[in-house]
């Protein structure tokens, strides 16, 4: 009887062809604005505050400024770690 013990890392950006490559984490990908609407954004944000991500990559050659800047106060808010990537 193992926990899992693997950790969550949510991307946000692109269509899911940009991944982060992690055989030690379950990955989801949130869609940019741009790609999905912001629906996505949306989610992701309930997913941090709720304690639901362990590490957020922020792919931002995908995303506008204000999803950005929302995602890292909502990481900052909570201890979550972010990564932007160009």
């Amino acid at each position: 009887m193992g926990v899992n013990t693997r950790e969550r890392i949510a991307v946000l950006g692109g269509d899911g062809r940009h991944t982060v490559a992690a055989d030690h984490a379950r990955v989801r990908i949130y869609r940019s604005p741009r790609d999905g609407g912001t629906g996505d954004v949306r989610r992701l944000l309930d997913s941090i505050r709720s304690g639901g991500v362990d590490r957020v990559v922020i792919l931002a050659r995908f995303n506008s400024h204000s999803a950005t800047r929302a995602v890292r106060r909502a990481c900052q808010r909570t201890g979550v770690p972010v990564e932007i990537r160009t």
